[in-house]
C-alpha cells in the first residue's frame, strides 16, 4: 500500500475498523504519518461515521480501546476454559 501511495496510485484511504490498520499505536501513527507525507487522506469509521483525518489523539483512544477490549475478551475466553476444564475434572 505504502508503494502504491508513494506512486500516487490513490488519494484516500477509509478504513472500517482501526485494528484492521495496524498491530499497535505505534504502527498506526506511523503509518498514517506516513500516507500523510505522501497525499494520502486516511479516514476511519468509526460507529458508522467517518472521522476524516483522524486527530493522532483520538486515533490513539481508539487504537487504546480496542487493545484493552481483546485482552478483556482473551482474559474471558481462558477463564471459560479454565472453568470448562474443572468441570470435566469433577466428572471423571
Amino acid at each position: 500500500m505504502m508503494i502504491d501511495a508513494k506512486a500516487k496510485k490513490f488519494d484516500k484511504v477509509v478504513v472500517k475498523d482501526v485494528s484492521r490498520f495496524a498491530r499497535n499505536t505505534v504502527d498506526l501513527l506511523q503509518s498514517v504519518r506516513e500516507l500523510k507525507s505522501y497525499g494520502v487522506q486516511v479516514d476511519f469509521l468509526n460507529n458508522g461515521e467517518v472521522m476524516e483525518g483522524g486527530s493522532e489523539f483520538i486515533l490513539t483512544i481508539l487504537e487504546q480501546w480496542h487493545s484493552k477490549k481483546v485482552q478483556t475478551c482473551l482474559k474471558e475466553l481462558n477463564l471459560e476454559k479454565t472453568s470448562q476444564l474443572k468441570k470435566e475434572e469433577c466428572l471423571t
